[in-house]
């Protein structure tokens, strides 16, 4: 576990993240906070779909559900 201390920069609070966990540059990210903890992550946009498909992983094996067909009245 890493500790930092916040410090004021003019009107707005900031901390130092750590080489180990700074993100790439000019990527964004989403600050929001989860009961008390201040979470910090990159915005999810539509290049990350090919890696989040990839993180799911081959599930070619799923068995769909057969509907049976009813017959209507109209």
């Amino acid at each position: 576990m890493l500790t930092t201390m916040p410090l004021m920069a003019g009107n707005v609070q900031a901390i130092h993240l750590p080489k180990s966990l700074a993100f790439e540059p000019n990527v964004p990210v989403v600050i929001h906070k989860e009961n008390d903890k201040l979470i910090i992550e990159p915005v999810q946009t539509l290049a990350n779909v090919p890696e989040l498909f990839a993180q799911l992983g081959n599930e070619q094996d799923i068995q769909r559900e057969t509907l049976a067909e009813n017959e209507r009245t109209w």
